[in-house]
């Protein structure tokens, strides 16, 4: 489960816990990447314009993932905030591929229990 929710600030959109990545000096986008309970977020990661951000909190929480630890923030952004079109289907059908993923597997398991099974 990703860590989000509705802000009840009228002027921010949405809330968001994960970690942010600054990246090149000279660029004008950060790398979000989304804190998911017990599970690698990466393949989540939003590269989105700073100027969608209205602020960032620091939590006192970290996860480890990938071999690099992550401090955890939460990220407020601004009212209307959007991200491009080809980035949303990207992620929706990251999520479809492993939903289909796990349900295949949870079948072979099955299958396979039930070969091994003397009765």
């Amino acid at each position: 489960m990703i860590h989000s929710q509705y802000c009840s600030n009228q002027s921010i959109a949405y809330c968001l816990r994960g970690s942010i990545e600054y990246l090149a000096s000279n660029s004008k986008q950060v790398k979000i990447t989304p804190l998911i309970k017990d599970q690698c977020g990466c393949d989540h990661s939003l590269y989105v314009d700073e100027s969608i951000i209205a602020w960032v909190e620091s939590t006192s929480e970290s996860h480890y993932c990938c071999g690099k630890m992550h401090s955890i923030v939460q990220i407020y952004f601004k009212e209307g905030a959007t991200i491009p079109v080809a980035d949303a289907i990207h992620h929706v059908i990251d999520s479809i591929k492993l939903e289909t993923n796990l349900m295949q597997w949870k079948k072979h398991i099955k299958m396979a229990g039930e070969l091994l099974s003397p009765f």
